[in-house]
């Protein structure tokens, strides 16, 4: 085992364990940067739908890599590179948690790695909750609940009420 991927499983450990600890519990359990980690069971059925089905339709089929969708688009790349992103669901989340924001090759090559780890390591389930907790939704921001209440109704509610 090399020094990246034995670095790569002692931070699927790491985070692994967090994602158990926050499961244990039955509500969003507030992380030390302030951010509020929402377990799958506490998110609207639809609206897990409406993200599978917009970011990534293989989800369910694939191991991480929509290998066809990398072909096609590479196949079809121009002298500028390629005209669409094919990051599945698992590799967005690789990308998110452990590598930087920026487009290269050598980045690219290191998040299929690692989505392909995760894959094994991990069930859907379990990278849709991570995905969903630290998704960036916009230009360097992630998720936040006042943009998205119908990803949170149990929020939702408890804040109408308030």
């Amino acid at each position: 085992m090399t020094a990246l991927s034995s670095q790569i499983a002692w931070d699927i450990s790491i985070a692994s364990r967090r994602v158990l600890a926050a499961q244990r519990t039955r509500r969003p359990t507030r992380s030390s940067n302030g951010s509020i980690y929402t377990p799958l069971r506490t998110i609207a059925p639809t609206a897990l739908a409406a993200v599978i089905a917009s970011e990534d339709a293989s989800f369910c089929d694939n191991d991480g890599v929509d290998w066809g969708a990398l072909r096609e688009v590479l196949s079809g790349a121009g002298e500028h590179g390629p005209s669409r992103g094919v990051s599945t669901i698992t590799m967005q989340t690789a990308k998110n948690l452990f590598l930087w924001p920026g487009r290269s090759t050598i980045r690219k090559g290191l998040e299929i790695g690692m989505a392909l780890v995760l894959g094994e390591v991990w069930s859907k389930a379990r990278t849709l909750e991570i995905y969903l907790n630290i998704a960036r939704m916009g230009r360097r921001t992630r998720r936040d609940r006042s943009r998205g209440p119908a990803l949170f109704p149990q929020e939702r509610k408890s804040t109408q009420s308030a």
